[in-house]
Protein backbone atom coordinates (compact mmCIF):
# COMPACT_ATOMS: atom_id res chain seq x y z
CA UNK A 1 0.00 0.00 0.00
CA UNK A 2 1.65 2.96 -1.26
CA UNK A 3 1.76 6.40 1.38
CA UNK A 4 -1.31 8.28 -0.43
CA UNK A 5 -3.60 5.33 -0.10
CA UNK A 6 -2.20 4.78 3.33
CA UNK A 7 -2.88 8.33 4.33
CA UNK A 8 -6.60 8.24 2.73
CA UNK A 9 -7.41 4.83 4.66
CA UNK A 10 -6.48 6.63 7.92
CA UNK A 11 -8.30 9.17 6.90
CA UNK A 12 -11.27 6.89 6.37
CA UNK A 13 -11.06 5.29 9.56
CA UNK A 14 -10.51 8.34 11.67
CA UNK A 15 -14.15 9.74 9.49
CA UNK A 16 -16.11 6.94 10.49
CA UNK A 17 -17.78 6.77 14.42
CA UNK A 18 -16.83 3.48 14.81
CA UNK A 19 -13.30 3.66 13.59
CA UNK A 20 -12.95 6.85 15.58
CA UNK A 21 -14.57 5.27 19.04
CA UNK A 22 -12.12 2.16 18.70
CA UNK A 23 -9.11 4.37 18.11
CA UNK A 24 -9.77 6.55 20.86
CA UNK A 25 -10.26 2.89 23.09
CA UNK A 26 -6.82 1.50 21.72
CA UNK A 27 -4.98 5.07 23.25
CA UNK A 28 -7.10 4.85 26.46
CA UNK A 29 -5.78 1.33 27.22
CA UNK A 30 -2.15 1.80 26.10
CA UNK A 31 -1.70 4.50 28.81
CA UNK A 32 -4.24 2.27 30.85
CA UNK A 33 -1.81 -0.70 30.24
CA UNK A 34 1.41 1.49 30.39
CA UNK A 35 0.37 2.63 33.90
CA UNK A 36 -0.45 -0.60 35.42
CA UNK A 37 3.19 -1.76 34.48
CA UNK A 38 4.89 1.12 35.62
CA UNK A 39 3.11 1.09 38.65
CA UNK A 40 4.86 3.43 41.28
CA UNK A 41 7.63 4.49 38.90
CA UNK A 42 5.50 7.37 37.24
CA UNK A 43 3.54 9.96 38.30
CA UNK A 44 0.48 8.44 37.33
CA UNK A 45 -1.80 11.33 37.93
CA UNK A 46 -1.82 13.28 34.89
CA UNK A 47 -1.87 9.52 33.11
CA UNK A 48 -4.99 9.11 34.73
CA UNK A 49 -6.74 12.20 33.82
CA UNK A 50 -5.74 11.89 30.58
CA UNK A 51 -7.49 7.99 30.40
CA UNK A 52 -10.56 9.21 32.27
CA UNK A 53 -10.59 12.45 30.15
CA UNK A 54 -10.44 9.84 26.69
CA UNK A 55 -13.10 7.25 28.43
CA UNK A 56 -15.71 10.66 28.73
CA UNK A 57 -14.88 11.25 24.66
CA UNK A 58 -15.95 7.71 23.84
CA UNK A 59 -18.85 7.72 25.76
CA UNK A 60 -20.28 10.43 23.45
CA UNK A 61 -19.56 8.61 20.71
CA UNK A 62 -22.18 6.27 21.93
CA UNK A 63 -24.50 8.66 24.07
CA UNK A 64 -28.02 7.87 21.36
CA UNK A 65 -26.73 4.41 20.77
CA UNK A 66 -29.04 3.31 23.05
CA UNK A 67 -31.82 4.04 20.52
CA UNK A 68 -30.87 1.50 17.66
CA UNK A 69 -30.01 -1.39 20.77
CA UNK A 70 -33.66 -1.09 21.81
CA UNK A 71 -34.44 -1.34 18.35
CA UNK A 72 -32.93 -4.41 17.78
CA UNK A 73 -34.40 -5.91 21.21
CA UNK A 74 -37.63 -4.75 20.07
CA UNK A 75 -37.49 -6.57 16.71
CA UNK A 76 -39.78 -9.58 15.85
CA UNK A 77 -38.21 -13.24 15.36
CA UNK A 78 -39.58 -15.28 12.66
CA UNK A 79 -40.06 -18.33 15.25
CA UNK A 80 -41.11 -17.32 18.87
CA UNK A 81 -39.47 -20.52 19.75
CA UNK A 82 -36.16 -20.02 18.37
CA UNK A 83 -33.89 -20.10 21.56
CA UNK A 84 -30.96 -17.47 19.69
CA UNK A 85 -33.64 -15.25 18.64
CA UNK A 86 -34.91 -15.07 22.69
CA UNK A 87 -31.08 -14.75 23.45
CA UNK A 88 -30.33 -11.97 20.78
CA UNK A 89 -33.48 -9.97 21.73
CA UNK A 90 -32.14 -10.29 25.46
CA UNK A 91 -28.65 -9.09 24.74
CA UNK A 92 -29.64 -6.12 22.53
CA UNK A 93 -32.37 -5.08 25.68
CA UNK A 94 -29.36 -5.41 28.24
CA UNK A 95 -26.67 -3.43 26.06
CA UNK A 96 -29.47 -0.69 25.31
CA UNK A 97 -30.44 -0.39 29.22
CA UNK A 98 -26.25 0.00 29.74
CA UNK A 99 -25.71 3.07 27.27
CA UNK A 100 -28.66 4.35 28.96
CA UNK A 101 -28.21 3.67 32.47
CA UNK A 102 -24.60 4.89 31.77
CA UNK A 103 -25.98 8.15 30.27
CA UNK A 104 -27.37 9.66 33.39
CA UNK A 105 -24.03 9.65 34.90
CA UNK A 106 -22.04 11.50 32.01
CA UNK A 107 -22.56 15.34 33.82
CA UNK A 108 -21.19 13.84 36.59
CA UNK A 109 -18.21 12.35 35.06
CA UNK A 110 -17.84 15.66 33.12
CA UNK A 111 -17.93 17.30 36.73
CA UNK A 112 -20.59 19.48 35.44
CA UNK A 113 -23.31 18.26 37.76
CA UNK A 114 -21.66 16.06 40.39
CA UNK A 115 -24.33 13.76 41.99
CA UNK A 116 -23.51 11.33 45.28
CA UNK A 117 -25.67 8.64 43.62
CA UNK A 118 -23.79 8.82 40.01
CA UNK A 119 -20.83 6.16 40.89
CA UNK A 120 -23.46 3.15 42.25
CA UNK A 121 -25.57 4.36 38.74
CA UNK A 122 -22.51 3.53 36.88
CA UNK A 123 -21.76 0.08 38.57
CA UNK A 124 -25.26 -0.88 38.05
CA UNK A 125 -24.66 0.27 34.40
CA UNK A 126 -21.90 -1.92 34.13
CA UNK A 127 -23.92 -4.65 35.42
CA UNK A 128 -26.25 -4.49 32.40
CA UNK A 129 -23.05 -4.26 29.89
CA UNK A 130 -21.74 -7.36 31.51
CA UNK A 131 -25.18 -9.20 30.92
CA UNK A 132 -25.00 -8.28 27.23
CA UNK A 133 -21.65 -9.70 26.86
CA UNK A 134 -22.71 -12.93 28.67
CA UNK A 135 -25.63 -13.30 26.61
CA UNK A 136 -23.46 -12.93 23.42
CA UNK A 137 -20.76 -15.71 24.97
CA UNK A 138 -23.64 -17.84 25.47
CA UNK A 139 -25.45 -17.36 21.75
CA UNK A 140 -22.12 -17.97 20.34
CA UNK A 141 -21.20 -21.20 22.28
CA UNK A 142 -24.81 -22.56 20.94
CA UNK A 143 -23.91 -21.34 17.20
CA UNK A 144 -20.08 -23.20 17.84
CA UNK A 145 -21.90 -26.10 18.94
CA UNK A 146 -24.10 -26.33 16.27
CA UNK A 147 -21.44 -25.89 13.63
CA UNK A 148 -19.55 -28.58 15.37
CA UNK A 149 -22.42 -31.22 15.05
CA UNK A 150 -23.16 -30.14 11.59
CA UNK A 151 -26.39 -28.56 12.93
CA UNK A 152 -28.28 -26.06 11.27
CA UNK A 153 -28.10 -22.09 11.84
CA UNK A 154 -31.34 -20.34 11.37
CA UNK A 155 -30.15 -17.45 9.38
CA UNK A 156 -32.46 -14.97 10.75
CA UNK A 157 -31.13 -15.64 14.18
CA UNK A 158 -27.60 -14.86 12.93
CA UNK A 159 -27.74 -11.12 13.14
CA UNK A 160 -25.39 -8.00 14.15
CA UNK A 161 -24.82 -4.77 13.43
CA UNK A 162 -22.39 -5.64 10.53
CA UNK A 163 -24.21 -8.81 9.12
CA UNK A 164 -27.11 -6.47 8.60
CA UNK A 165 -25.34 -3.76 6.85
CA UNK A 166 -23.64 -6.34 4.11
CA UNK A 167 -26.85 -8.39 4.15
CA UNK A 168 -28.14 -7.33 0.61
CA UNK A 169 -24.84 -7.33 -1.01
CA UNK A 170 -23.62 -10.89 -0.07
CA UNK A 171 -26.99 -12.45 0.10
CA UNK A 172 -25.83 -14.14 -3.50
CA UNK A 173 -22.38 -14.82 -2.50
CA UNK A 174 -21.01 -18.20 -1.24
CA UNK A 175 -21.83 -18.58 2.45
CA UNK A 176 -19.06 -19.18 4.81
CA UNK A 177 -17.96 -23.00 5.58
CA UNK A 178 -17.89 -24.98 8.98
CA UNK A 179 -14.59 -24.31 9.44
CA UNK A 180 -14.93 -20.40 8.60
CA UNK A 181 -17.87 -20.42 11.02
CA UNK A 182 -16.13 -22.60 13.72
CA UNK A 183 -13.56 -20.09 13.59
CA UNK A 184 -15.85 -17.28 13.25
CA UNK A 185 -17.64 -18.14 16.51
CA UNK A 186 -14.41 -18.89 18.40
CA UNK A 187 -12.98 -15.72 17.91
CA UNK A 188 -16.19 -13.80 18.91
CA UNK A 189 -16.12 -15.85 22.25
CA UNK A 190 -12.31 -14.83 22.77
CA UNK A 191 -13.27 -11.22 21.87
CA UNK A 192 -16.17 -11.25 24.09
CA UNK A 193 -14.64 -12.91 27.23
CA UNK A 194 -11.45 -9.80 26.66
CA UNK A 195 -14.49 -7.73 26.97
CA UNK A 196 -16.11 -9.02 30.06
CA UNK A 197 -13.40 -8.67 32.03
CA UNK A 198 -13.96 -4.58 32.05
CA UNK A 199 -17.85 -4.58 33.79
CA UNK A 200 -16.63 -7.61 35.52
CA UNK A 201 -14.23 -5.75 37.37
CA UNK A 202 -16.39 -2.63 37.65
CA UNK A 203 -18.93 -4.53 39.45
CA UNK A 204 -16.66 -6.70 41.86
CA UNK A 205 -17.66 -9.85 40.72
CA UNK A 206 -14.21 -10.77 38.70
CA UNK A 207 -10.82 -10.06 40.61
CA UNK A 208 -8.64 -8.58 37.57
CA UNK A 209 -5.28 -7.22 38.08
CA UNK A 210 -4.73 -3.77 36.24
CA UNK A 211 -1.85 -4.74 33.89
CA UNK A 212 -4.11 -8.26 33.04
CA UNK A 213 -7.26 -5.65 32.26
CA UNK A 214 -5.85 -4.18 29.88
CA UNK A 215 -4.01 -6.48 27.78
CA UNK A 216 -7.03 -7.98 27.41
CA UNK A 217 -8.63 -5.03 26.75
CA UNK A 218 -5.90 -3.70 24.16
CA UNK A 219 -6.38 -7.41 22.70
CA UNK A 220 -9.81 -7.40 21.96
CA UNK A 221 -9.72 -3.38 20.78
CA UNK A 222 -6.95 -4.46 18.09
CA UNK A 223 -8.91 -7.20 16.65
CA UNK A 224 -12.37 -4.95 16.21
CA UNK A 225 -10.02 -1.93 14.99
CA UNK A 226 -8.41 -4.19 12.36
CA UNK A 227 -12.06 -5.74 11.48
CA UNK A 228 -13.08 -1.64 10.79
CA UNK A 229 -9.79 -1.18 9.18
CA UNK A 230 -10.05 -3.60 6.28
CA UNK A 231 -13.72 -2.21 5.99
CA UNK A 232 -12.22 1.06 5.30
Amino acid sequence: MGLTALVAKVGRLTSDGDGLEKTLRLIQFLVFTYLAAQSGLVNPLPLQRFVQQVAISRRLFRFFKFIGCFAKGLKPSGNPTDVLGMIERLKWSSMGLFILIEDTTLLDAMGVWTVPWASAVFKEAMKFWFYALFLSIVQNVIRLSRVITAAPIDPKSVTSEKTEKVADASSEKRGPTGSEQTVQFAKLIMLDIFDIMIPGAATGWFRVGKLILGVAALMSTVFRLTVIWNRC
